[in-house]
């Protein structure tokens, strides 16, 4: 996506609000959760809201928590994959699942979080978070002017302070 075309603040989301995650959530021991913090939209749009990560070397994929805003929803990705598991986590196949969370009801950005991949729950929550809107207000002001200029000539010495002036005192 264009980066000018990203930064327009035209209503869109720019940011995310610390996202929560409420007590008695399911984490696999390999995962850490993390990126639950303030976030801003990136030059391509992506707008992460948190992430899991395993450890390094352990052959195991990374996911990521992210608002897309056509949907306006919470997506979750899967990444450190080769696309055939990225299709299955998309489709929710073979073990896979939780491209897209469940919206709870009455609550705009509360989802019912499940993260699988074969033969483990990556991450069972509730996770919470705000979005933070731009908007570009633009205004103009134009300013006119009139300036009016009158000569009035009096006497002279009318303007020295009448008689005192005259004698000096």
């Amino acid at each position: 996506m264009d980066p000018r075309i990203v930064q327009q603040q035209d209503g869109k989301a720019f940011g995310t609000t610390v996202a929560q995650v409420e007590s008695g959530y399911a984490l696999d021991p390999e995962y850490e959760l993390g990126g639950l913090v303030p976030t801003r939209i990136g030059d391509t749009g992506l707008l992460k809201v948190f992430t899991l990560t395993p450890p390094e070397g352990s052959g195991l994929p990374a996911f990521f928590g992210r608002w897309d805003e056509k949907a306006t929803s919470l997506d979750i990705d899967i990444t450190g994959t080769c696309g055939d598991f990225e299709r299955l986590f998309k489709q929710g196949h073979g073990g896979y699942g939780g491209h897209h969370p469940a919206q709870l009801a009455g609550d705009a950005r509360r989802f019912q979080v499940e993260v699988r991949i074969p033969g483990r729950v990556v991450l069972r929550a509730v996770v919470a978070f705000g979005v933070e809107r731009g908007v570009a207000i633009g205004h103009a002001v134009k300013l006119d002017v009139e300036f009016k200029a009158e000569v009035i000539r009096g006497e002279p010495g009318a303007d020295k302070g009448g008689a005192d002036a005259e004698s000096g005192r």
